[in-house]
């Protein structure tokens, strides 16, 4: 096998390596603007990816890496994220998610990559123009929304690759994930983390008060879920679909956190003040990820729990 090149290592992609590295024996090419290794340290050894500081706007670094490494596969995380730039309409929505991706996706065919997995959202439903009955499948419809910068930058990419894929360029999936919870990475800047937040305070012992927040009830999946469907679709020569959920199948929001810190953490001293119930009544369907792949998440909300809690106590 050729090499595998992943762009962006936060949340999911530190995962994606940790995977690649243990569970296959593989070393991937990591393209990333900024290596936050304070943050990396805590998941990865340092050995377990080959670091390329850049962009993916930089057309020579990416035609260069693709060369040098012999790429044969890519994973494509790297985004401009709400998290970092807020929700309203930003030009790093499109610089990057719209037109980095396509300047990935052609170095990509010039180069001969036969695999090409992107990572994309559910925020390019068109949920506004189309009512949700049950849980949402892969064919719901897709596309431009007003208001939706990101889920419109995303959607553009998905469009071009999807060309690309009709015209013969490589193989390729499209992975929109849930609500992703897990080690995250902190940079000064990023809007608040509620959920990190509540976590922290349960494992401290101490008191914290989520005061008028929304329950933000979604489907929430852990970090390690979504990586591993991730390296199965990375590492298949080709799907019968382009486009699968990675998801939990089950909706959830703040009580539900709030109960199952209660269960973890005898004496729990974070309260919801005055949160009003709300938000998404369907969930995700991982029934095409289950039958095509057979796959299934493994980390239930108390198990994700856990999981974060090892990671948090035994930091490198």
């Amino acid at each position: 096998m050729g090499g595998i090149l992943m762009t962006g290592i936060g949340l999911v992609g530190a995962q994606i390596v940790k995977q690649l590295k243990q569970e296959h024996g593989i070393r991937p090419v990591v393209l990333d603007l900024h290596f936050q290794w304070p943050y990396l340290d805590t998941i990865l050894d340092r050995g377990d990816f080959i670091a390329v500081e850049g962009s993916i706007l930089d057309q020579q670094l990416v035609a260069d890496t693709l060369r040098q490494h012999d790429i044969e596969r890519i994973v494509h995380t790297a985004a401009v994220l709400p998290l970092r730039v807020g929700h309203a309409a930003h030009p790093g929505f499109y610089q990057v998610n719209s037109w980095g991706t396509a300047n990935l996706m052609f170095q990509a065919r010039q180069a001969g990559v036969r695999k090409f997995v992107m990572f994309s959202t559910n925020g390019v439903y068109q949920f506004r123009q189309h009512p949700v009955t049950a849980p949402v499948a892969e064919d719901f419809p897709s596309g431009l929304s007003r208001h939706n910068s990101y889920g419109n930058s995303k959607a553009v990419a998905e469009f071009l690759l999807r060309e690309l894929v009709e015209d013969g360029a490589f193989h390729a999936n499209i992975l929109r994930p849930g609500e992703i919870y897990g080690p995250v990475m902190v940079r000064p800047g990023d809007d608040p983390i509620y959920w990190l937040a509540m976590l922290n305070a349960a494992i401290a012992g101490q008191s914290y008060v989520l005061e008028n927040h929304p329950e933000h009830r979604l489907d929430w999946v852990y970090c390690k879920d979504v990586a591993a469907l991730a390296v199965r679709l990375l590492l298949a020569d080709a799907t019968p679909h382009i486009e699968y959920h990675a998801a939990s199948g089950r909706c959830m929001g703040i009580y539900d956190f709030k109960a199952e810190l209660d269960r973890q953490f005898s004496g729990n001293r974070v309260e919801l003040r005055n949160c009003k119930h709300g938000g998404w009544n369907h969930p995700l369907s991982m029934n095409r990820a289950k039958t095509d792949l057979d796959f299934a998440p493994r980390y239930d909300l108390a198990r994700g729990i856990a999981d974060f809690v090892e990671w948090f106590r035994h930091r490198k």
